[in-house]
């Protein structure tokens, strides 16, 4: 199942956290801040995260909890925009460049895997 990389402002941290998501998803989810823990209830349409409404059936709620470490001050994307409802898209060049400098850095400094 294809996926899409999203960035989402929490407000009240001030923060940027960047997640993963199922493009097949159509449910209403309950981001969670990784660094302040507040909860943002939100709904996915076809994986993107968007404002709740009233338009999905059912009482199920998917929780989600990202890793501190997929948390910034500063945006990762320029496309989104502090006090943003909705997730914004990471196009592919931001996060193929993502890669490559965390590519570099277990180059430079070792994976963690007994390197020495």
């Amino acid at each position: 199942m294809a996926k899409i990389w999203q960035e989402f402002y929490c407000n009240d941290c001030s923060g940027y956290f960047r997640v993963k998501l199922d493009m097949a998803l159509n449910i209403k989810i309950k981001m969670c801040c990784p660094n302040c823990g507040h909860p943002h209830p939100r709904a996915t349409k076809d994986g993107q995260i968007v404002e709740y409404n009233d338009g999905l059936q059912g009482s199920y709620e998917e929780e989600v909890h990202v890793p501190k470490s997929a948390y910034s001050k500063e945006p990762f994307s320029s496309r989104i925009k502090a006090n943003a409802r909705d997730g914004s898209v990471i196009e592919s060049a931001d996060h193929i460049r993502d890669v490559r400098m965390r590519e570099l850095w277990f180059e430079y400094f070792g994976g963690g895997q007994g390197d020495g």
